[in-house]
């Protein structure tokens, strides 16, 4: 499976997180869209980190001059934005890890299409984390929780 984001400042973002708070997961929709074959929306990048969301996205954001903006600093939620072109932003969710495990953090989401994960160690190949058989009803076309 191809795991390769086209957009440059979305690589750079997730290289970003990779190299300093690896594992990090890409989670939901863009998940989804790359096992459907297409590039996920570029306003629709969620990832989540073992801990401490928003204090790692404040550092990566300042890094990378994207805009940080804490979202739901009770549920440690932040929100980047970069605007290289103000028609287009990129938009990505910084989310801490629910329940202590990424399991756990799949297990608490809407739909099985969207209890999916995809894990980018600090180095080697993403792996995809489907616990809950998202990949299957995906491709049987059938949403479910």
């Amino acid at each position: 499976m191809d795991w390769t984001l086209q957009e440059p400042a979305l690589v750079e973002l997730l290289m970003a997180f990779r190299q300093d708070y690896a594992p990090v997961y890409v989670v939901g929709g863009a998940v989804r869209d790359l096992l459907l074959g297409r590039q996920p929306d570029h306003n629709d990048l969620d990832l989540v980190v073992a801990h401490d969301a928003l204090s790692s996205a404040r550092r990566v954001a300042d890094r990378l001059g994207w805009a940080y903006y804490p979202m739901d600093e009770a549920r440690d939620v932040a929100r980047l934005i970069f605007a290289a072109d103000s028609q287009n932003p990129i938009i990505c969710d910084i989310a801490g890890m629910r329940g202590g495990s990424i399991e756990a953090d799949l297990l608490s989401r809407d739909f099985t299409i969207n209890a999916m994960a995809l894990a980018f160690p600090r180095r080697g190949e993403p792996e995809l984390i489907d616990i809950c058989g998202g990949q299957a009803d995906l491709q049987r076309r059938l949403v479910r929780r």
